[in-house]
């Protein structure tokens, strides 16, 4: 409801902020892969999660049981970190002359998140068709097959791109993907009995969560997927918050922003956090932007020319 003006300058302060904040955390995490010792502690203070806290950086689990090293950021988890990071980088076009874009780049690559590199494939394929580089799309995909070949074969599979995303992408004997753990098995029976409930249309709510401090009795622990938001919300809370996105994209619709909105929804399918205010402000201050400074003319498929006076805040050099 605020004037273009402030929400630009608004989506600005939002990027520039997950840029330092992530350049702050690689210079941290590479003296960290280099060795450097550095003050920290763990937190265990949540009930799935531990935290090895840098102070740069967060590090999931305890750094000597680090087999493959995984970078979060200064988020909760690594796929967390990556996420944010393609839904910045779209909005960007993947502007990579921008260093700030690059840092972005390199959050992804070292997060090891198999979503995070899922979605940063899918980011790509719309920014470039969006743009109908059509021939730089045939050469990506042939990037990406390559890398995956290499990773296979380099020293046998024994390295940290295989371990870490190629191989999680195999199927298992039960015909599923190896990398495919959102859900906990006591969560999976939970939600069959629930498709079949009176919760349906209301959702299990906060009952889930349990009422045990230590969360043992909550059936939603370490699990993800819009499977989890649906079993919390029903038909009906489900409904109305799609509606929500839906109507928002529909207001300022664009081909760039309709594809801002496919990687939304594919980020939430996957992390089911599209009311969290650190997602949700993104997707309302990024559809209008893109809807307005990154729509082609319909004649002639060009980005329309923005006065000085038009040109969006957030177009930085960095």
């Amino acid at each position: 409801m605020v004037k273009p003006d402030l929400r630009n300058k608004l989506l600005s302060i939002f990027i520039k902020t997950v840029k330092i904040l992530v350049a702050i955390a690689l210079i941290g995490w590479i003296l960290f892969l280099a060795g450097l010792p550095m003050p920290h502690y763990t937190d265990t203070s949540d009930p799935f999660y531990i935290h090895t806290i840098y102070f740069l950086f967060n590090l999931n689990g305890y750094p000597e049981t680090q087999i493959i090293p995984r970078f979060a950021g200064q988020f909760l988890e690594p796929g967390h970190c990556g996420t944010m990071c393609i839904f910045i980088l779209y909005i960007e076009k993947f502007n990579l002359r921008k260093i700030g874009n690059v840092i972005l780049l390199l959050g992804v690559l070292f997060s090891l998140s198999l979503a995070a590199y899922g979605l940063l494939v899918g980011a790509v394929i719309l920014t470039l068709y969006n743009q109908r580089r059509y021939f730089s799309l045939m050469v990506m995909f042939g990037l990406f097959i390559a890398i995956g070949l290499g990773a296979m074969a380099y020293n046998a599979g024994d390295n940290a791109l295989n371990n870490a995303i190629v191989a999680r992408l195999e199927m298992d004997d039960d015909g599923n993907i190896a990398g495919s753990n959102r859900t906990s098995g006591s969560f999976d029976r939970a939600y069959e009995k629930f498709l079949h409930s009176d919760n349906i249309l209301l959702g299990v709510g906060t009952d889930a969560f349990g009422k045990r401090e230590d969360g043992s009795d909550n059936i939603t622990l370490g699990c993800a997927s819009y499977k989890r938001y649906f079993f919390l919300r029903g038909i009906i809370g489900s409904s109305l918050v799609v509606l929500f996105i839906l109507f928002y994209l529909w207001k300022y619709r664009s081909r760039q922003a309709f594809g801002f909105f496919i990687v939304y929804l594919v980020a939430n399918a996957i992390r089911d956090y599209p009311t969290m205010e650190m997602w949700m402000y993104l997707y309302l201050m990024a559809i209008p932007y893109l809807g307005k400074y990154h729509s082609p003319s319909p004649k002639s498929g060009r980005y329309p020319a923005i006065s000085r006076q038009e040109r969006p805040l957030i177009n930085t050099t960095f």
